[in-house]
């Protein structure tokens, strides 16, 4: 009996512990949100932006083309550029940021044989908004720096003459009409001949006070002699090219 007692006690195996289940992982779904146009544009449904929650779309930056909205064929070489403010009943509801050409129009433009003159100012509008402005003109024929400088002068002043007459917003959407560009070509035109006038692009900058103006003013002057230095060599090889044109006639007469 005492044999058995000193037998060793064998130890109990340890239990295993359970393993944690992992939760599950839940995917969440994006929902479909409607955006909606400016008040000053009928608040119109543009399209849908898949968002989580609708205020994920806040200060969001929306594109689209101006055919969309208008519902003109005209209208499909320029974008519209809008920003999301607020949301309203799962509503996306926007504002106008500016609008512009599309690149692929303003290089055929660009490749005709005529002048061009390109130039950016700024603007305030009369809610007090500052705004960048970028037109251009195609000539019937090529320009001297004089004539430049004088289209320059003129469309920079009848273009912020209109823009401070009135807000931003509706000084946009007389340009999607063309009916700026068209009063200004007029008036343009008993300068020196326009094939065209169009506006390249127009920006919201925020709201016009002096310190904004004189900064960006300082890099505006910059930018201005530059162009101004590029129309000039264009004008200069227009004119040797039609020379050479001219030449090699008389040469075949």
């Amino acid at each position: 009996m005492a044999e058995e007692s000193k037998k060793p006690v064998e130890a109990a195996e340890p239990q295993e512990k359970p393993k944690p289940v992992a939760a599950l992982k839940v995917k969440k779904k994006k929902n479909w949100y409607p955006i909606i146009s400016p008040k000053s544009m009928g608040q119109k449904e543009l399209g849908e932006m898949p968002l989580f929650e609708a205020a994920g779309g806040l200060n969001r930056k929306v594109e689209i083309n101006l055919k969309e909205v208008t519902g003109n064929m005209s209208d499909q070489n320029y974008y519209l550029s809008l920003k999301i403010v607020s949301t309203n009943d799962n509503h996306l509801h926007t504002e106008i940021l500016g609008y512009y050409l599309t690149s692929a129009y303003f290089k055929h433009v660009g490749r005709r044989k005529s002048g061009r003159i390109i130039l950016s100012f700024l603007g305030v509008s009369a809610d007090k908004k500052l705004v960048r402005i970028k037109p251009f003109l195609s000539t019937v024929f090529p320009v001297n720096r004089a004539v430049s400088a004088a289209l320059r002068k003129k469309v920079e002043t009848l273009l912020k003459a209109e823009l401070i007459k009135v807000p931003f917003e509706n000084f946009v959407l007389s340009l999607m009409s063309s009916k700026i560009q068209s009063e200004t070509r007029k008036i343009l035109s008993k300068v020196f001949p326009l094939r065209e006038l169009q506006i390249k692009s127009i920006l919201l900058l925020g709201d016009a006070d002096e310190k904004k103006i004189k900064k960006v003013s300082a890099v505006e002057e910059e930018t201005k002699e530059e162009e101004t230095e590029e129309e000039t060599t264009e004008t200069v090889e227009k004119e040797s090219e039609a020379e050479e044109d001219s030449e090699d006639e008389v040469e075949e007469e």
